[in-house]
Order: structure tokens, then sequence, then C-alpha cells
């Protein structure tokens, strides 16, 4: 079997960016701030309307044309607290539950997309690595697709890439985004005390000096000084 022509070369060294359309440039970049929190960058001028935004490493370009978006094209951005996208999503009215399985699907190999739709159309999948770390809530909607369709051991091996999320990261519960960062806050503001507490104590101690009658049991040394200091304090109520 012949190698196909530029075989074991890689041309492309990653993604760059992805652009989409918008019916409304203002609204839909508005969306992925609030929804996502993506930065506006500095863009060039196309002669007509264009945003781009920073996503990471990365970047999305919105252009605003007179056409529709595709209905099952997508692209998939990972995010930090897949519950609070949910609940943006879902009060948005902007979850898409019907062009694939199911708008909450668990992949074979664990990872959790979420389907939802912007402004102009575009569907977006909200990637999170693994079903277990999820608020109950959500773990009940979750359609699995091994339910929906047969997986073969090849189909099992499929992944995201998507780093596994530690303890730390898991959110608390659904609804409780606001909740998890007031939780956060005083995380910081007790570790805060804590750390002010240990300052004081150690500037106490390096403060203190303890009482001579102390230094005269443990220090013979110190004793002897001790009694010189008493010796010359009597000399001295005795010249005055």
């Amino acid at each position: 079997m012949t190698e196909p022509e530029g075989a074991g070369t890689r041309a492309a060294r990653s993604l760059n960016y992805v652009s989409i359309v918008a019916k409304n440039l203002e609204e839909s970049v508005r969306f992925y701030e609030e929804v996502f929190g993506l930065e506006r960058i500095p863009t060039p001028n196309f002669g007509h309307p264009v945003q781009w935004l920073r996503i990471g490493g990365l970047q999305l370009h919105i252009f605003e044309r007179p056409e529709e978006a595709r209905r099952s094209a997508h692209f998939a951005l990972p995010v930090d607290d897949l519950p609070a996208v949910y609940e943006k999503a879902r009060a948005r009215g902007c979850l898409d539950g019907e062009t694939f399985a199911h708008h909450l699907v668990q992949l074979p190999n664990g990872n959790v997309p979420l389907d939802a739709r912007d402004p102009a159309g575009n569907l977006i999948e909200v990637d999170w690595p693994d079903l277990a770390s999820l608020p109950a809530e959500l773990q009940a909607q979750c359609v699995r697709l091994k339910d929906r369709y047969p997986q073969s051991a090849w189909n099992r091996q499929a992944t995201l890439f998507l780093e596994p999320r530690t303890a730390a990261c898991v959110p608390v519960a659904l609804g409780a985004s606001t909740r998890r960062d007031g939780l956060a806050e005083s995380g910081r503001l007790a570790t805060g005390e804590a750390l002010q507490g240990r300052e004081a104590k150690s500037r106490a101690r390096a403060s203190f000096s303890p009482p001579r009658q102390l230094l005269a049991r443990h220090s013979p040394q110190t004793a002897g000084l001790c009694a010189d200091d008493r010796a010359s304090s009597a000399r001295l109520r005795t010249l005055s």
C-alpha cells in the first residue's frame, strides 16, 4: 500500500481560530462575553462588522453577514464551570436537544458535551470531562450515547482530549455559582485570617522577654548576670 503524499509530516501545528456568522454583531458578541467570559481584542477593519474574541490562547471571529448559520456544523468550548454555563443557556432558552442525541450527552469514555445555540443560531458544544463531577440534577438529565447507539471497541476509545477535573475545580451544585463564589471568598478570608494569626504569634514570640526569675531557673550564666544587675542597682540606690 502506497503512503499518501505528505504522510509523516505535520504542516498544521494547531487550530488558530474559528469564524462564525452573526445576524447582529453586538448581540452575538455580548452573548459570548456573558455566557463564556470571552474577551474582545483588537480587530482589523474588513469593510463590514467583525469582532475578534480571545478564548485562552485561541480566537473566535464573529462577522455580521446576511446568511444563516449551518444547522449541524459546530465548534466546541471546554469550560471551567459547566453548571454555570448550563444555567445561563437555559435562562436564555438556547439549549439544543434536537440536533444530536440530546442537549446533554455522556460519551462512551465519560466526556460530557452540552449543546446550545448563540443568537445567530450557531451550534456550540460545551465540553466537560466527566459526568461524576457534575451535580446530581445535571447527571439526571444526561443521556448516555451508548444507550442510543451501539458502541464498538474503537468507538469507546474516542476522547475529546479534556483535562480531568480536580476536587478544587468541581462545582458545588447546580444553581450554586454564587454560593461557590461566596465559599471561595470565605476560604480566602479564612486563609488570610489564619496567616495573620500566625504572623501575630510570630511577632509576639520575637518580642517576648522572659522574666528574669524564669531565666535564672534555666540558665546559670543568666542567673549570674541577673545577680550582678541587682547588685549594681543596690549600689546606685546607696550612692543616691
